[in-house]
């Protein structure tokens, strides 16, 4: 299991190799991250999230793309969007973060260039406007515990803990830990310490707040405009696919006919960290990447 400064260790190292780029986003900078080389991955993370969603799977995804990883406005250390986000006015308010996002997609790569996405929960929903503006530019889309389809949503099974009133460190981690067993990860046995880390990170920078889109049709409105390829892929356990996961299957592969989605067995939400190796895996086959052939083995023995 990872400790605390194992988890330092790893955002480090990432920290260190990538490079910094920032473009416009109301009074100051949407903040990107670039890993790799290749042909463009435009990865954009979830709700209350940042670049740190992806920490494990950068590494992976980088020998065969260039990453091109967002902190979406509102978020990570990007600048608060121009136009608060209206939790009764969803679509208006992702049109206008996907615009921002498009924008600095074009300063970073060119405004004919051709991309592909990959893109988790919140980021997923954007992705699906990113994709409705940018139309043929967009290659793949491959999206990662996508809710906001307009499926029956159960809600979550228990209430989050507040961080309001704790006082120690070790109080605010339990925080932590209590919810990413609730919203994140599926079995507990694998909340460790850097999951408890990086999630602690993503909180403090998180403003922009989307908590009730995921039982909305946000997504699929847009998705049902767009002709770009579409896979998706979903944790067995993902509490926002609950309890109509095949639900959300059916949308995808209506939408855009031969869609490959998976579903990997023993992960959560937060699929790309708990079952890093075999999403890392089944992502690169959707992305089209070059994969050997141990490794799309393993990937297909645990995914379905």
């Amino acid at each position: 299991m990872c400790n605390w400064e194992e988890a330092r260790a790893l955002e480090e190292e990432l920290l260190t190799n990538c490079e910094l780029r920032k473009t416009a986003c109301g009074d100051g900078h949407m903040v990107w991250r670039i890993w790799g080389s290749g042909p463009p991955l435009v990865m954009l993370h979830g709700g209350a999230g940042s670049w740190r969603h992806w920490a494990l799977n950068i590494r992976s995804l980088a020998r065969y793309f260039t990453l091109l990883v967002a902190d979406l406005p509102g978020l990570g250390d990007s600048a608060e969007p121009p136009i608060p986000f209206d939790n009764n006015n969803f679509r208006s308010s992702i049109g206008h973060l996907a615009n921002i996002i498009c924008d600095g997609i074009d300063e970073l790569i060119g405004e004919k260039a051709h991309f592909k996405i990959l893109a988790f929960s919140f980021g997923a929903i954007n992705s699906g406007y990113v994709a409705l503006r940018m139309g043929s530019r967009v290659q793949h889309l491959t999206l990662v515990g996508a809710g906001a389809m307009g499926c029956t949503w159960s809600g979550l099974p228990a209430e989050p803990k507040s961080l309001r009133g704790t006082k120690t460190e070790k109080e605010r981690r339990e925080v932590h830990r209590h919810n990413l067993g609730i919203l994140m990860i599926g079995n507990p046995n694998n909340i460790d310490d850097r999951a408890v880390y990086l999630q602690s990170e993503n909180i403090s920078r998180a403003r922009l707040r989307s908590y009730r889109i995921a039982g909305t049709d946000t997504l699929r409105w847009a998705l049902e405009q767009v002709n770009s390829p579409i896979s998706g892929i979903w944790g067995r356990g993902d509490v926002y696919a609950m309890p109509d996961l095949e639900g959300r299957i059916d949308v995808i592969k209506g939408i855009f006919n031969g869609a490959d989605c998976r579903v990997i067995e023993g992960a959560g939400h937060w699929v790309m960290y708990e079952a890093a190796d075999t999403f890392n895996q089944v992502g690169l086959e959707q992305l089209g990447a070059i994969v050997q052939k141990g490794e799309r083995e393993i990937g297909q023995a645990n995914a379905s």
